[in-house]
């Protein structure tokens, strides 16, 4: 006997919800089996063995928690929080550094930040096999630019200069600076 038991999947990130439809990502709960793991706590012993165990249990203030037994597509909930990704994750932008009159002027770096899809998916996982369908926060990460503000302020003496002719008209050498200016991030 299996149930879908919640209509979607809750997840959220800085106040705004993400939600999932359980039918999408085939999370569905085996209630058969749930109920049979129940129902055999303090019966797989002998009866005084069986009758100690709950006893012991309930004076003792410890629950009693039996696993929600489910299945749910591992492939299709990754790429259901790789399309919430997508909405969530921002690019780090290195700081940057140029010349101007003379004076060096540093343009501040910005973190980015990244949803950790496996993480957010045991998380999922976890929370579901506990019974619990209330939302569930994404594990975002932050990423961090590799050229920082404090390793630009380092540079304090410009190594070099050149100035030449340039005549937009000539397709080739246009081409070939914007080839390398792209690869030197837009600076010559």
């Amino acid at each position: 006997m299996e149930e879908k038991k919640d209509s979607e999947i809750r997840l959220s990130y800085e106040g705004k919800e993400y939600n999932i439809p359980s039918d999408e990502v085939g999370y569905v709960i085996d209630f058969k089996k749930t109920i049979d793991e129940a129902y055999s706590i303090g019966r797989s012993r002998t009866f005084l063995s069986n009758k100690a165990y709950i006893l012991k249990r309930k004076f003792s203030g410890q629950k009693m928690e039996v696993p929600l037994y489910y299945s749910i597509k591992e492939e299709a909930l990754s790429k259901k929080l790789e399309e919430i990704a997508k909405q969530v994750d921002i690019d780090e932008k290195d700081a940057k550094l140029s010349v101007v009159d003379g004076h060096f002027n540093i343009t501040d770096e910005k973190n980015g930040r990244k949803v950790n899809i496996a993480k957010t998916e045991e998380l999922v996982k976890e929370n579901l096999k506990a019974g619990k369908h209330a939302q569930t926060e994404l594990v975002v990460e932050v990423s961090i630019p590799k050229i920082t503000r404090e390793k630009l302020e380092k540079i304090d003496t410009l190594l070099g200069e050149y100035s030449t002719t340039f005549n937009s008209g000539v397709w080739g050498r246009s081409y070939n600076i914007k080839l390398s200016t792209d690869s030197i991030n837009d600076s010559l």
